[in-house]
């Protein structure tokens, strides 16, 4: 299905929020995969925001894809390198879950939504960039000044992430 592969506002949170990505080795395995699959020409990162129990990403699956192999990579990449770290400092037994199909999970269900018009998809970058400064987080005095999220691509032209895709692309 063609829609499979539009621009897509994503949001993920950790399992039962945790605030597992408060800790930046863990912010660091998301850039990384983002980085990776971008590198693969299996998604495009539009822009993002890492917080400490959940992120958002504004992407598009490459359509010579699967989502399986696209968005399921980056969530099972993510997964093992979460479980290797926690594995060395004891911090697994807060994923520890009984399903049939895994001992631990990470991720609660994503939320998608398709982005059909300029306005909703800007609308969604404006709240990606916006997250870390408000009041509830405060993280960030200004969205540029957040270090993970790329607001500062976009209001400064900081190539830090060097893999992210302008939305006028």
């Amino acid at each position: 299905m063609k829609d499979d592969f539009s621009l897509e506002f994503t949001s993920v949170s950790i399992y039962q929020r945790i605030n597992l990505l408060h800790d930046n080795l863990f912010k660091e395995v998301l850039i990384n995969s983002f980085e990776y699959l971008s590198a693969q020409q299996k998604i495009k990162v539009y822009g993002f925001v890492i917080m400490p129990n959940h992120f958002h990403v504004l992407w598009q699956l490459n359509s010579n894809y699967s989502r399986l192999s696209s968005q399921g990579a980056f969530f099972r990449h993510c997964s093992r390198q979460f479980l290797h770290y926690l594995e060395k400092d004891r911090g697994l037994q807060m994923f520890k879950v009984l399903k049939h199909d895994r001992q631990h999970q990470f991720w609660e269900k994503a939320y998608t939504k398709i982005c059909f018009t300029r306005s909703y998809t800007l609308q969604k970058l404006a709240y990606i960039h916006n997250n870390p400064c408000q009041p509830h987080w405060q993280l960030a005095d200004a969205a540029y000044l957040y270090p993970w999220s790329p607001a500062s691509f976009y209001e400064l032209g900081d190539k830090k992430y060097h893999w992210l895709v302008h939305i006028d692309e």
